[in-house]
């Protein structure tokens, strides 16, 4: 019989050996799983912020070629195909528009100097002075 208790007990032993392991790995399992969706999160809140500021952009583009009444949903495309049926415009002028799609700051200045959004918007409402 103790033949019998030994190997009960030492099955009821590596029971809870494998339950604790499988414990462990579980564990293991979901922190990383956690740090996976917060991983996805924080890239989810970045394209975001990317998308707002490209649209940001896009607005003072149209509103700086089109005054006040520019388009509340303008987008690139509207602006390009607008760009392309005007006359020539100056060669910087199509630069910083080409430009645009890097654009993220939508501040006034940075460390004193102006950032390409502004350049841009300056130049744009220079040029559109000089056509009227």
């Amino acid at each position: 019989m103790s033949e019998h208790v030994d190997h009960n007990s030492a099955l009821q032993a590596a029971i809870m050996l494998a339950e604790e392991c499988l414990e462990d790995a579980l564990a293991d399992k979901l922190r990383a799983a956690a740090a996976e969706l917060e991983r996805l999160e924080e890239l989810e809140r970045a394209n975001r912020d990317v998308h707002n500021s490209h649209s940001l952009m896009v607005r003072r583009l149209d509103t700086a070629l089109n005054g006040e009444g520019a388009a509340r949903q303008a987008s690139l495309c509207d602006i390009v195909q607008q760009m392309e049926s005007r006359p020539a415009v100056p060669a910087e002028v199509e630069e910083l528009v080409a430009r645009i799609a890097g654009w993220t700051c939508d501040c006034e200045y940075r460390n004193g100097e102006k950032c390409d959004a502004c350049e841009a918007r300056d130049v744009l409402a220079k040029h559109g002075e000089g056509e009227g």
